[in-house]
């Protein structure tokens, strides 16, 4: 993903000394690219089944360990000094609120002074959700339409159900978003301001704001984008 990319190009040559925790790995994604270009990879997800299909990929010689593990308690890696940690696609949202902060105080007892965490997540600011239509083809002009017909009425739906203002005051809100079929019961879009304020006191500052397409956006004003990606390092 783009914001991936970019985190790539910042750590350029210094990945190949790097001791690595991947976090929510699921079939292995982001071991495919981030594994063979550190020193020592390490990848857990909390799906067993993930963990499996990750660890049929070929050429992972750097992998120390694919493991089933829950981010809320990294117990086995506190004061391990990974140089690198990477919670992708938005992982972090799929817990409740005090997990998430639990997730943030168990990653910086694993990372190194001087390490980098990076995570993404939902933006409140993307809220009410926009309607994507589905484009049809000439093979299959239908189905396209009645899928794209559906979810316009699950998404002004779950629109008219928003409480913004009161979101807002709170920083975050939990909601059944479009995201695999509106199939995941609860996913949380923060306020980036919210985000700054829980990093900071999870003892993190950020070191850059990425949007979608990979670019910087400013911490105070990230614009609308739906995910964020965050550039973290320890607070001295």
């Amino acid at each position: 993903m783009p914001p991936e990319e970019a985190l790539l190009r910042r750590l350029g040559d210094r990945l190949q000394g790097m001791d690595m925790l991947d976090l929510g790995v699921g079939a292995g994604r982001t071991t495919a690219v981030f594994a063979p270009l550190v020193a020592r990879y390490v990848g857990l997800d909390y799906a067993a089944e993930m963990v499996d299909r990750a660890r049929a990929r070929p050429g992972l010689t750097t992998v120390e360990l694919l493991a089933v593990a829950d981010a809320r308690d990294l117990t086995r890696w506190h004061g391990r000094g990974f140089d690198l940690v990477l919670f992708s696609f938005n992982g972090i949202d799929y817990v409740d609120v005090p997990d998430r902060r639990r997730i943030l105080d168990e990653v910086r007892r694993c990372l190194a002074e001087n390490g980098t965490f990076a995570f993404g997540t939902h933006s409140l600011n993307a809220l009410p959700l926009r309607h994507r239509l589905e484009r049809p083809t000439v093979c299959d002009p239908v189905r396209p339409l009645v899928r794209s017909v559906r979810r316009a009425i699950r998404v002004a739906r779950l629109n008219r159900g928003l409480d913004l203002e009161t979101a807002r005051g709170r920083g975050w809100t939990q909601i059944r978003d479009d995201a695999h079929g509106f199939s995941i019961p609860a996913t949380t879009y923060v306020d980036p301001a919210y985000e700054l304020r829980e990093l900071r006191e999870s003892g993190f500052a950020v070191e850059d704001v990425l949007d979608t397409s990979g670019a910087s956006v400013s911490p105070e004003a990230p614009g609308n984008d739906a995910h964020l990606f965050y550039v973290c390092r320890p607070l001295a």
